[in-house]
């Protein structure tokens, strides 16, 4: 069901459901089919229900890009960064037009620096705040992470940033307020490269680790170690189980009256949820504590249930509480690992010594994982199991328990010596990140991820199973598989989906080609990293032939540092007044051609002339051909780059042209439009940009010339193909997206 374009109406499951329990009532023989079906209309039913009270709690329409003053609460953990704060406010269904409006995720960023109302800003204190609403949206590319269903999936109703506040009233007592004074009393005792993590580890909070860091925990596939997660629980719960336990058999009159095994139990849960509570109740963790609660009711009720059976029936049980968990690659990953310590420690009768043990368990889980990892990230790290072979003891025997004893005690002592144990870590964890060989492998489809799965289910079952080793060898298809790309002679231009901005990569049968990066954002990061290199992964690139930065505008360019560290790069080319860092940057000049695999490439502008007065007149425009047709590369020219670029080139064989600056007023001149005759026009435009691209009289005019045109706010990344099999065209719209879309 989450994987549909749209809902369908409820009655629709009511309907079939009464259908089929008619059956099931006179025919006897389809029972056990027609149960599951019946299950199956039950949970898609429940789910579909679920997401039309989400979809209500959005953002509407008529508010969207609106300013209103809403008064309301402050929820979880604010995060507080480059002089503003961002968090999640709950408004209150009484305010004018917030009627039943989930929470939104706030941003407050003033002019003047920070002021005593924004420093106010606490779990639970009430606001007045006059409010620029937006709904959530998403970039639709191959490979591109989806926030409007993130957002979906974690209930926030719509965006917004904040134009001014007044405080109402100050916080009272909360699980939120206390994490929030954890936070503060943290980040007092310990020096900021260490405290992120720690507050990542104890609180759930993870906006104060670094970029650095995360690179770290990503090469060494130890970022699971600061998300808290079900390993987490795990460790909490064990350690309150074995500590009430091992006292409880050790007092009679207690063991009389309560075994000593349920009493472990109940702790365990109940120690679980007070680690829930301080972590913010995050769905991963909240999706720990189902699994657990679920485990220890089947273990207390004395039932002989099988493993696997208490496992399914916390999945279902984590499936009702969020229908949304399997999206995330969390969900799969979690119950994958449990089912390979099922697969290889439970139902053995050969006792094995702790240490081959957990040698096995940890084997276990990175082979079972591999298929979710490829999938969902595509490069996995080789060093990654020495690294959690190291890390996942220190953290669950070590860090952890003194972090936590040192939270509920407050003692700064503990708080110092869990911070030198994550210090130290934190060390060799970057040594081995040098280390590290991240393989070019690229994420293969879903239903080969399914198929390995099932294979490596086999490979992990006792010895003399049939077709054990030989279901081993199915990971091998997995890991050679590569997505199609075009043959030679043919090329393919896909027009990035990077909001407001340009990034088209070009590919031919060995080569690749990316034409600018897109645009650096206002407060951190850019499209490069967080856009275009998971794009360039997902199309198997993992090197760039020629980086072209077609001119010095941020959004063109601003993403190329990121775009360089995730990708090797042969040769960068660009226009009149781009530079980099420790890079050298040729310039592109009219004439220069090449050709890969079959494919020709020119440069016709600019030209050897005076440097255009305008940084927009001076980007590199590039003509690409193949099987008789043409795909244009205009960047930001305006009419006068136009002009000189038409007057002396023959454009009448231009198949497909990619609008010059988004499709503003000053370019796509008549002249132009009829010079190049194009029979389609691409506009690489942000959603509900503050710019208006692409002006309605720029569409109309190529429309009315007969182009076709595609702008990627509407149908996402467009890729154009020449060549093998003759010309094509298609956005990714059309098979990426889902019900919670709303373009």
């Amino acid at each position: 069901m989450q994987q549909s374009t749209s809902l369908l109406p409820l009655p629709m499951y009511a309907g079939s459901l009464l259908l089929v329990s008619a059956i099931m009532m006179r025919v006897s023989r389809w029972r056990v089919g027609l149960c599951l079906l019946a299950g199956l209309l039950i949970g898609a039913g429940y789910a579909t229900g679920r997401a039309h009270i989400r979809l209500e709690a959005r953002v509407p329409d008529a508010l969207d890009r609106t300013t209103v003053t809403w008064q309301g609460t402050v929820t979880g953990l604010p995060e507080r960064a480059d002089g503003g704060v961002r968090f999640v406010f709950k408004p209150d269904a009484t305010s004018d037009g917030a009627g039943s409006i989930g929470p939104l995720a706030l941003s407050w960023y003033p002019d003047d620096g920070l002021d005593e109302s924004m420093t106010r800003v606490r779990p639970g204190a009430r606001f007045s705040l006059t409010i620029r609403l937006r709904q959530a949206s998403s970039l639709f590319n191959p490979g591109g992470f989806d926030h409007a269903g993130w957002y979906l999936a974690k209930g926030i109703g719509g965006l917004g940033y904040v134009k001014n506040g007044v405080l109402i009233a100050t916080s009272g007592p909360s699980v939120d307020a206390t994490r929030d004074r954890l936070r503060t009393w943290i980040e007092s005792e310990i020096s900021p490269p260490v405290a992120g993590p720690l507050l990542a580890m104890a609180l759930g909070d993870q906006s104060r680790i670094s970029d650095t860091q995360w690179d770290t925990f990503r090469v060494t596939g130890t970022a699971h170690l600061v998300a808290i997660s079900g390993l987490h629980v795990g460790i909490v719960a064990g350690l309150v189980a074995a500590c009430v336990g091992g006292i409880w058999r050790r007092v009679p009159w207690l063991v009389c009256r309560i075994p000593a095994r349920h009493a472990a139990l109940c702790c365990a849960v109940l120690a679980a949820l007070a680690y829930a509570a301080l972590a913010g109740f995050g769905i991963p963790v909240v999706r720990a504590l189902i699994m657990l609660s679920v485990a220890a009711i089947a273990l207390i009720g004395a039932r002989q249930s099988a493993p696997f059976r208490v496992l399914l029936l916390a999945m279902v049980a984590v499936l009702v509480f969020d229908p949304w968990a399997v999206l995330s690659a969390g969900f799969w990953l979690s119950f994958s690992a449990v089912a390979a310590l099922m697969l290889v420690l439970s139902g053995r009768l050969a006792r094995q010594p702790r240490w081959r043990q957990f040698l096995l368990a940890q084997a276990a889980i990175s082979w079972m994982s591999l298929p979710i990892v490829l999938g969902v990230f595509g490069a996995p790290s080789l060093i990654s199991p020495l690294a959690n072979a190291l890390a996942i003891p220190v953290v669950s025997i070590v860090l952890v328990p003194v972090l936590l004893l040192a939270v509920v005690s407050g003692s700064s002592s503990l708080l110092s010596l869990a911070a030198w144990v994550l210090e130290h870590l934190m060390t060799a964890l970057s040594a081995m990140a040098g280390w590290s060989i991240e393989l070019s492998w690229t994420s293969p489809p879903p239903w080969l991820v399914m198929i390995t799965c099932a294979a490596l289910v086999v490979s992990l079952l006792p010895r003399g199973t049939p077709t054990r080793r030989v279901a081993a060898l199915c990971v091998l298809p997995l890991m050679l598989w590569r997505p199609e790309g075009p043959s030679t002679g043919a090329v393919w231009a896909t027009v990035i989906d990077v909001g407001q901005g340009l990034s088209v990569l070009v590919r031919t049968a060995s080569h690749s080609l990316l034409y600018d990066t897109g645009r650096a954002y206002y407060r951190g990061g850019d499209a490069g990293r967080s856009v275009v290199l998971p794009a360039l992964s997902k199309a198997g690139v993992h090197q760039l032939d020629m980086l072209v930065l077609s001119h010095d505008d941020n959004d063109h360019v601003g993403g190329a540092e990121s775009v360089m560290s995730g990708v090797r790069v042969q040769q960068v080319v660009g226009g009149v007044g781009v530079e980099l860092k420790d890079r050298t940057v040729d310039p592109c000049v009219a004439g220069v051609s090449w050709r890969w695999d079959g494919v020709a490439f020119d440069w016709l502008y600019p030209d050897h002339g005076p440097a255009a007065a305008a940084d927009n007149d001076r980007s590199c425009v590039l003509r690409i051909r193949a099987s008789g047709h043409a795909l244009l590369l205009t960047g930001d020219i305006t009419r006068d780059g136009e002009a000189r670029l038409i007057s002396g080139t023959d454009l009448s064989d231009v198949w497909a042209v990619v609008a010059p600056h988004h499709g503003s007023k000053s370019s796509s001149s008549p002249a132009f439009v009829n010079a190049v005759n194009a029979e389609h026009v691409i506009f690489s435009a942000g959603y509900k940009n503050p710019y208006h691209h692409p002006a309605r009289v720029v569409v109309e005019r190529w429309e009315a010339h007969g182009t076709r045109s595609w702008n990627t706010a509407t149908v996402g990344a467009v890729t154009a193909a020449l060549g093998q099999g003759g010309p094509h065209i298609e956005g990714r719209v059309t098979n990426g997206r889902r019900y919670w879309h709303r373009h």
